[in-house]
This record gives structure tokens, C-alpha cells and sequence, in this order.
């Protein structure tokens, strides 16, 4: 009966090792002296990072590593012409809105180093989610950099924006 149970958690876990310490554990060539976990778990820009991990129908495992930017620390700091200002972080308070970055990784029965299967922006709140997927690692080798750069104002512009116009959209009934 104990071994019935344990089966499928050692199926899932890779052989003793869960999706989320797999991710943690890996190596991204943005920064490949330190492990994702070290790099995201440090890193400034962030007011805390989750880790999570889905089983898949295939029998690998869907790893996330979600950080949730400090937009306080943004405001103010202009880059190539764009200003994060007080007004933009309102707008994003006003909506219950947080700006994350997402990182996923799949591994796989036959993938156990994994491969990365995804990198966005998102803006999160209770009731809806917008996702910018990111084409290349500027975003993440401005997170390794620990400073914000162009390309996460740009972010953080562009979700203030979104969520003006979202809260000027009267709600249906």
C-alpha cells in the first residue's frame, strides 16, 4: 500500500528531483555561472519570485519561475526617452495589477536537462491576465544585470497603458 503511493510521487519527481529544484538548478546562457535560482532569487528588481511545477499528460514536468517586479523602485527612471512615473504606477495600483516575469522550462522523461518553452511579460491581477511573450533574453539579461533597463520600462510603460485603458472600458452586464 505504501509503495502504491509512493510511485507515482517518485514518477513525477525525475527521479527524486522535483521540477521546481530542476529549474532552480539550471543554467541559462544569459548568466551561466550562476544557477536560475540563484539569479532570479537575488535579483533587485523583484519583490519575491514563485516556483511551481505541473505534471504534464506526456510525463515530464512543466516548471515556472514567476517574479514580481518592484514597480516603487521604477518610478521616476527614464530610459530612451520614456519616464515610469507616478501616474503609471496608479494606474497599475488603481487595476490590482502586478507586473511579473515568467520563465518556463519543460523536462521531459527523456529531457532531464529540460529546454525552455517560455519567457514573458505578464500583467496579473484577480480577474484577468495579459501575456507578452519575449523574443530573445534582454529581459533576462537585464534581470541578471539587477538593473532596469529599456526593455523593462518599455514593459512596465506599455502595462501602465494597458491598464488605463482597461479601467476606462466600462464593464458589461
Amino acid at each position: 500500500m505504501l509503495l502504491a503511493a509512493l510511485l507515482p510521487a517518485l514518477l513525477l519527481g525525475g527521479c527524486g528531483r522535483d521540477g521546481v529544484a530542476r529549474l532552480k538548478e539550471q543554467r541559462h546562457p544569459v548568466a551561466p555561472a550562476q544557477t536560475l535560482g540563484e539569479l532570479l532569487g537575488a535579483c533587485p528588481l523583484f519583490t519575491r519570485v514563485t516556483w511551481s511545477a505541473t505534471p504534464q499528460p506526456d510525463g515530464g514536468t512543466l516548471a515556472r519561475a514567476t517574479g514580481i517586479f518592484n514597480l516603487d523602485a521604477l518610478v521616476g527612471r527614464t530610459i530612451q526617452g520614456r519616464t515610469f512615473t507616478t501616474q503609471d504606477r496608479a494606474a497599475l495600483a488603481k487595476a490590482g495589477a502586478n507586473l511579473c516575469y515568467v520563465l518556463e522550462y519543460h523536462f521531459g522523461r527523456d529531457d532531464p536537462q529540460g529546454r525552455q518553452v517560455m519567457q514573458a511579460v505578464m500583467l496579473v491581477t484577480m480577474d484577468w491576465t495579459q501575456p507578452a511573450p519575449l523574443q530573445g533574453d534582454a529581459m533576462l539579461r537585464e534581470i541578471a544585470s539587477g538593473a532596469a533597463g529599456p526593455v523593462l520600462l518599455a514593459a512596465a510603460t506599455d502595462a501602465a497603458a494597458y491598464s488605463r485603458a482597461r479601467l476606462s472600458v466600462p464593464e458589461r452586464k
